[in-house]
């Protein structure tokens, strides 16, 4: 028995997943590329990213990502919930321009922030072309989805878009954007909310027809005032609140809008034609020296991408360092880097997009480490002190661990009713059982189960219990 349990010590320490482990690689092997293949596919410990930044979920559960791209071009790669891997959908690596076409022939020039409308049609900020373009829903991997300019981009002598920046509202590309870089989708009124970054303004699309054709108009801010930030009434004249660079956007079940402020470091909302202060950054101390890039809600809770690193803003104010670190020894500035482990410390490099993953996680684009990170929000994730027989005999008996065919489970002082979930290292779940343990062993069948390591959890009313098992086959 001790062997068996040594064996499940040593394979879970191996792996690095120490008590309250938070922060892992979703996708990525850390090195600049591109091989995603439209076609195939490529497992997401394999894939090769350029620079990510935005990050939005289909109601399939694909998960979509944009590339800023290293070379100044854009694409856009998805991860099919199906299988869990990674497939090219528009866009190509290292060959910028603005074309609408269908697939990977469509061509971007630095992409920002993305979100998915109630109907699943990907929403993009192309940023270098000063423009907004669709990707249409995706049906299956053999059918391509198309690329739409629906709003800005100017409009040459010929009638094509042609990337000029500028600020105009209007229908379709006639409209003028300068870098637009947050967006997000408002399910209240069924339109799109634009952060245009370098017009200091907060717009909107609405849909005049068919899903194609669109208007923009404008909703806060002082359209090319000088960047000040001012609380106030709606009033595009000047008199009224403004921005200081607002590069995220994030609209609420009720129809509020909160914008993320790079140049002042803060959370805003428009709400009631009126423009607030959520949180400033500056006026908390012990954050370091950053600029918001990112931010979600989860409950009640901001999280926000700050520089090298993941800030936790509650209700009430309070603002603490989710994950990632400050330097020791540098003014105050982030300690960048690519750990993985305990969110405290953890580094990451340039985070840009976040997103809910799931009820426990969300994700972080973290850009110049060329991956994506799974940041665990929730108390379940912390991970039951393994460190010796006792600590493990005390809650449940595991066993045999390596397993090939079946795992049994023996609650050595819990009975009733739980939920035991088996999950590969991208967090996707293999098998999800029910048991009553005051019945007996429950034994986990693993048909169908490739070779590999896996996380294995067990609730069981308040009580929670993680490990990792090893799969032979």
């Amino acid at each position: 028995m001790k062997k068996i349990l040594f064996t499940l010590l040593l394979a879970t320490l191996s792996l690095g997943l120490a008590n309250a482990q938070k922060v892992s690689t979703y996708a990525g092997t850390g090195t600049n590329g591109d091989n995603a293949g439209s076609g195939t596919g490529e497992p997401l410990s394999t894939l090769k990213l350029n620079q990510p930044y935005g990050l939005c979920q289909d109601s399939k559960g694909n998960i979509f990502m944009s590339f800023d791209g290293a070379s100044g071009e854009g694409k856009i790669v998805m991860i099919n919930k199906a299988d869990g891997k990674a497939y090219a959908r528009a866009g190509a690596y290292q060959q910028g321009g603005f074309y609408d076409a269908q697939g990977v022939t469509a061509k971007f020039a630095g992409l920002a922030g993305i979100c998915v409308s109630k109907g699943d049609t990907v929403f993009i900020c192309d940023a270098n072309n000063h423009a907004i373009r669709i990707l249409s829903p995706f049906k299956s991997i053999g059918t391509a989805q198309k690329v739409i300019t629906i709003s800005g981009g100017g409009v040459a002598p010929d009638g094509t878009n042609y990337g000029t920046s500028g600020y105009q509202d209007g229908i379709g590309i006639k409209a003028l954007y300068n870098i637009p870089s947050g967006i997000a989708y408002d399910p209240t009124t069924k339109t799109i909310v634009i952060a245009d970054k370098g017009n200091q303004i907060i717009r909107r699309l609405t849909c005049l027809s068919n899903g194609i054709q669109w208007k923009s108009s404008y909703v806060a801010g002082y359209p090319g005032g000088n960047p000040v930030t001012v609380d106030g009434n709606i009033d595009s004249t000047g008199g009224g609140g403004k921005f200081n660079v607002p590069v995220a956007v994030w609209v609420d079940a009720t129809g509020d809008i909160y914008v993320l402020e790079e140049g002042n470091n803060a959370i805003r909302k428009v709400s009631g034609g009126k423009i607030s202060t959520v949180v400033k950054f500056n006026d908390i101390p012990n954050l370091g020296f950053a600029a918001p890039q990112g931010f979600c809600k989860v409950g009640t809770d901001w999280y926000v991408t700050y520089g090298c690193k993941v800030v936790k803003i509650t209700s009430s104010g309070k603002a603490t360092i989710f994950a990632g670190q400050i330097g020791k020894y540098d003014e105050g500035r982030d300690s960048c880097g690519y750990t993985n482990g305990e969110a405290k410390n953890s580094t990451f490099n340039e985070a840009k997009g976040i997103m809910p993953l799931d009820a426990e996680n969300f994700l972080v684009a973290d850009k110049m480490n060329n991956v994506l990170r799974k940041v665990c929000f929730s108390s379940s994730c912390l991970v039951t002190s393994i460190d010796d027989e006792n600590a493990i005999t005390s809650t449940y008996k595991i066993y045999p661990n390596p397993a090939t065919d079946v795992i049994s489970i023996e609650a050595l002082n819990t009975s009733g009713s739980s939920n035991i979930g088996l999950y590969d290292l991208t967090g996707r779940q293999v098998i999800s059982e029910k048991t009553d343990f005051s019945s007996g062993t429950h034994q986990l069948h693993l048909d169908g189960i490739a070779k590999g390591m896996y996380i294995l959890k067990i609730q069981s009313g308040a009580e929670s219990f993680t490990g990792r098992v090893i799969i032979n086959k």
